[in-house]
């Protein structure tokens, strides 16, 4: 109780709840995130085209400056979604972070690219926020935690251990078996390489903001070497989620990678916090958040599934609407003679 309650404390200095200064840090990482995409594919692009691509192997883009102003955006958006994590469990940060940052990378998209936002992907944006509104209602209470060395006890016991070694797993496997051979021509490898690292780094995170929220209640964590690891953790995970991300955007159309991304990233996130803090839901509480996490993913297939489709874009249609019919339309329009036999 005593970090639920310093967090109240130390929000309540700001007249916010918690839940809604982790919404607000969400958001705002999202909307860096959505930005980041867009800079960081177009500062691939240009590198690619003076050097080696990141697809092949090749850092040119270490030499480009795009591609610098991309990543400090990415490292501000995660900034934003590490303090989201200090006053909201994962269980509503990461599908609200995630999803957030799909429909406003489409959106810019749709703004400050030649791609257009159809009619199937506007249908796929209100599927998407309806599934969101399901999981969000659901979410389950954060558990208590007043210390970081009782993390490091949730951490050792069984079922996170083997959570934490099936993920290794299938990473080693991803990355010294399939990666070198199939890595350019396959989409689910090096997004889920990414995704995966990624909800590891989240852990990690929600490790130390924990650190930091108990500090701020009164309670400094910063004695313990433990909180220093997180840091590490953290730093590693980023560095190594970057360069598949690299890889896969370099190589593969955004509408592949982001829901691949999406869809592993977080149920790899979720499974690891629930396993991690043993959360107790009831079977409806449950069924309602795999319901609504189907509905964001079908949403989400059905905005990047349909982006290449020869449809009239959601603006295109609007105007079509709003602008009255010319005369040259009417005198276009076939004429029906109506004479004496």
């Amino acid at each position: 109780m005593a970090a639920e309650e310093g967090v109240s404390e130390y929000s309540g200095t700001l007249n916010v709840s918690p839940t809604a200064a982790g919404v607000v840090f969400s958001l705002t990482g999202s909307t860096l995130f959505a930005m980041s995409n867009l800079v960081i594919r177009k500062g691939l692009r240009l590198a690619g085209s003076r050097g080696l691509s990141a697809g092949d192997g090749g850092y040119s883009y270490l030499l480009e400056p795009t591609w610098w102003a991309g990543t400090a955006c990415m490292l501000a958006g995660e900034l934003a979604n590490f303090f989201a994590y200090v006053f909201s469990p994962p269980t509503l940060v990461t599908p609200l972070g995630s999803f957030s940052s799909l429909v406003l990378t489409v959106m810019f998209s749709h703004l400050f690219t030649s791609d257009n936002l159809n009619v199937f992907g506007a249908l796929g944006c209100l599927l998407a926020i309806s599934g969101l509104s399901t999981m969000v209602l659901t979410v389950p209470e954060e558990q208590s935690v007043a210390s970081v060395l009782e993390v490091w006890e949730l951490a050792k016991k069984p079922g996170f251990v083997t959570y934490v070694a099936a993920v290794f797993l299938v990473l080693a496997t991803l990355t010294c078996h399939a990666a070198p051979s199939h890595g350019s021509s396959n989409v689910l490898i090096y997004s889920s390489i990414s995704a995966m690292v990624g909800a590891l780094s989240i852990m990690a995170a929600k490790g130390l903001a924990i650190a930091v929220r108990l500090t701020l209640s009164g309670s400094n964590q910063f004695g313990h070497g433990l909180t220093y690891f997180f840091p590490l953790v953290i730093a590693a995970s980023l560095l190594i989620q970057q360069n598949y991300t690299n890889k896969a955007l370099d190589i593969f159309k955004g509408g592949l990678v982001i829901p691949i991304n999406y869809i592993v990233f977080n149920v790899t996130t979720i499974a690891g916090y629930l396993i991690l803090f043993q959360v107790s839901q009831t079977v409806v509480e449950v069924g309602s958040e795999l319901c609504g996490f189907v509905t964001i993913v079908s949403g989400i297939f059905l905005i990047y599934s349909t982006k290449s489709m020869d449809t009239p874009p959601i603006s295109g249609l609007l105007r079509c609407g709003l602008k009255p019919r010319s005369d040259s339309s009417r005198s276009n329009m076939p004429v029906h003679q109506h004479g004496r036999a």
